[in-house]
């Protein structure tokens, strides 16, 4: 959630980070970081969330939600990333690679995530563990994603199993869940990626 009507969204400041903003709409951004200290915070806790993010994962520490503008430099600074599209509602069929680095569930939140003043949680459980909450996830309103990062270390390590995901929208008037989505994990069989 933006602070103020008039703070830039979660996924301007990614792309801001990303360096995907045209020219001029990042001059007005950057205008306005040097006039609002809420908005400068939440900049500064995406750059240390998304500067860490390349060297955690390499060394295997990552897990958790991202946006979509943080996963596409995590590609372009040369990140091996497996990607699985899933919508709402569907359970796709997943493994890893031997030569990726990291998995990202991109999960379709595009009509389920409406309200700009509403918050997202996510849960997130890997086969009977008990799942894992997240508050104020970052969805990416101008993709329509929530990007969930997973080590491929920790995942090829993996048997069969199930991982679930649960977008949660918080309201004054209370939560419910929005969207569920899978993946089912299998362990890799095949012959390295054309990649």
């Amino acid at each position: 959630m933006s602070p103020d009507p008039r703070c830039p969204s979660w996924d301007d400041l990614s792309d801001w980070w990303a360096g995907d903003l045209p020219p001029a709409e990042r001059d007005v951004l950057e205008e306005h970081l040097l006039a609002c200290e809420a908005c400068t915070a939440r900049a500064a806790r995406l750059a240390d969330l998304a500067g860490g993010v390349a060297a955690l994962a390499r060394s295997g520490a990552v897990t958790g939600p991202t946006t979509a503008g943080v996963l596409a430099r995590l590609e372009r600074d040369g990140l091996r990333v497996h990607r699985y599209a899933i919508a709402a509602g569907q359970v796709v069929p997943c493994s890893v690679w031997p030569e990726d680095e990291v998995m990202a569930a991109v999960l379709d939140v595009r009509g389920l995530a409406t309200g700009e003043e509403d918050r997202f949680d996510l849960l997130a459980s890997v086969g009977d563990d008990p799942p894992v909450r997240v508050d104020d996830v970052p969805l990416d309103r101008t993709t329509g994603t929530l990007v969930w990062l997973s080590v491929a270390a920790r995942e090829r390590r993996r048997s069969a199993t199930r991982v679930s995901f649960r977008l949660i929208r918080v309201a004054d008037d209370g939560e419910s869940v929005v969207g569920e989505y899978g993946l089912a994990h299998e362990p890799w069989a095949g012959p390295a990626s054309p990649r």
